[in-house]
């Protein structure tokens, strides 16, 4: 699994992108927002670009393209990143890439109607947020990131962009994590017996335990980045599969930590934390 909590697009600048359809509103510095509803909407349904400066050389592992609306069949993406601003040479280039899971669900589909490596459908996909996730084979060092957009489903819009390194645990989290949905939708019940919902949008939590982790690891990772650092009032990001593209779509959570729990010296120089994350949607 990766949890990245350092993302260097908010303490970056963005010198170039395509005209937003309202600047005032759906501005390109929406994307350095934590909101994934104030986004970023570029005045094109076809192709549209972002820039990132990060300042400095940064080291990046991870990019995730939060809630985007790219078509379900022929929306892309393209991901460079380099220390070039021309982005003539690059020291990562994703090339042009299908922006949705290709990951159907089984049994959604009636019995011998499914197929494997289709596209989630889009009744499938209602309650999710659709991203893009990069996880790279190897980090690169760079200052710039371009990000290249094409095919939305009216104008080009996203959400958030995440981009920077990832802690990998040692050990892996232990059997039992949970990953649920979580439906805060108001009932009321009247006297003569009838019901009243008042429905409210649904968001995923993940619960898992980092367990037999040496100190120096659990606390700087942990107990410094994610605790000090992030508390439960900014985000994370968190992919339990790192490796199986295919869970993306329904285990990855963008969000931030419903509290913050002890660490716990178990045994020797042996630490454990239980970590729970609630869905931004």
């Amino acid at each position: 699994m990766l949890i990245a909590t350092t993302n260097f697009v908010d303490s970056g600048t963005i010198p170039d992108h395509t005209t937003e359809q309202d600047s005032t509103y759906f501005s390109a510095e929406n994307l350095q927002s934590i909101q994934l509803g104030k986004s970023y909407i570029a005045n094109s349904s076809s192709a549209a670009f972002v820039e990132f400066d990060f300042l400095q050389s940064r080291v990046i592992d991870v990019v995730a393209i939060l809630k985007h609306n790219l078509n379900q069949t022929t929306g892309t993406v393209r991901i460079r990143i380099g220390n070039d601003d021309t982005f003539a040479s690059t020291e990562y280039d994703s090339g042009v890439v299908a922006a949705w899971p290709t990951v159907e669900e089984f049994g959604y589909l009636a019995y011998g109607e499914f197929h494997w490596g289709g596209i989630l459908t889009a009744e499938a996909a209602l309650d999710y947020p659709i991203s893009y996730y990069d996880v790279l084979d190897q980090a690169v060092q760079a200052r710039y990131m371009r990000i290249d957009l094409a095919n939305g489903n009216d104008l080009i819009e996203v959400g958030r962009v995440f981009a920077g390194p990832s802690y990998r645990p040692t050990n892996e989290m232990g059997y039992g994590w949970e990953i649920s949905w979580v439906d805060p939708s108001r009932i009321t019940r009247s006297r003569s017996g009838q019901t009243f919902v008042d429905i409210l949008p649904r968001y995923r939590v993940i619960s898992f335990e980092l367990n037999g982790l040496p100190g120096a690891e659990i606390f700087h990772n942990v107990f410094n980045h994610m605790d000090r650092r992030k508390g439960i009032s900014e985000d994370v990001l968190v992919i339990p599969q790192e490796t199986d593209e295919t869970t993306f779509i329904t285990q990855n959570i963008y969000g931030r930590q419903a509290e913050l729990n002890p660490v716990e010296n178990r045994v020797l120089d042996h630490y454990a934390r239980r970590i729970e994350v609630e869905e931004i949607i």
